[in-house]
């Protein structure tokens, strides 16, 4: 679960534990909101975690991106509500596409 563009605690509208206690789950990353930091992206046509390499919104990204690698191919899926690993449910999407017909082929000569 990720949390994006958490407002400081001062100007919440629901608090976090109420918030996880609705949802039934805990929050595993909370992308705090930065307003600057964006802007200063956006002005430098640099991504978000490159402009701000030092700011406190830039870690949970970071994390969440390590995590994402670290889950690869072949490793077997995991539940994150219960933690017990998931068997595989068939091809993945992209496995299910043709590329083959999809390749232009030249005109055959009669």
């Amino acid at each position: 679960m990720v949390a994006n563009r958490v407002q400081p605690t001062a100007q919440l509208e629901i608090s976090r534990k109420d918030f996880e206690g609705s949802i039934e789950r805990k929050i595993d990353f909370m992308v705090p909101f930065d307003q600057k930091l964006a802007a200063q992206s956006a002005k430098l046509g640099k991504p978000l975690t490159e402009a701000g390499k030092g700011s406190k919104t830039i870690v949970p990204i970071v994390d969440l991106a390590t995590k994402l690698m670290a889950v690869g191919d072949s490793a077997e899926p995991i539940d994150s509500a219960t933690k017990k690993k998931v068997g595989a449910k068939g091809p993945s999407l992209m496995g299910k596409f043709d590329f083959k017909s999809l390749i232009s082929r030249p005109a055959k000569k009669k």
